[in-house]
């Protein structure tokens, strides 16, 4: 279990692989896709649905669900 907060959004990774937690742990917080996230995040709401196509580990759906 990974605990990482993205974009201001907390979350959990379970059942992540030996091969991804260095992604997890230390890609992803810092350098994945920033650009993607400020420019669709902002843009998000209840009423809006999201489709991350090629979501490969939904590492961009697991903030935009919250």
């Amino acid at each position: 279990m990974i605990q990482l907060n993205k974009g201001g959004v907390d979350f959990i990774v379970n059942n992540s692989t030996a091969e991804l937690d260095n992604f997890w742990t230390h890609i992803y917080p810092i350098h994945w896709e920033n650009q993607t996230f400020d420019a669709r995040l902002p843009h998000l709401s209840k009423d809006k649905t999201f489709i991350d196509i090629g979501a490969w580990q939904g590492p961009i759906s697991l903030v935009a669900q919250k």
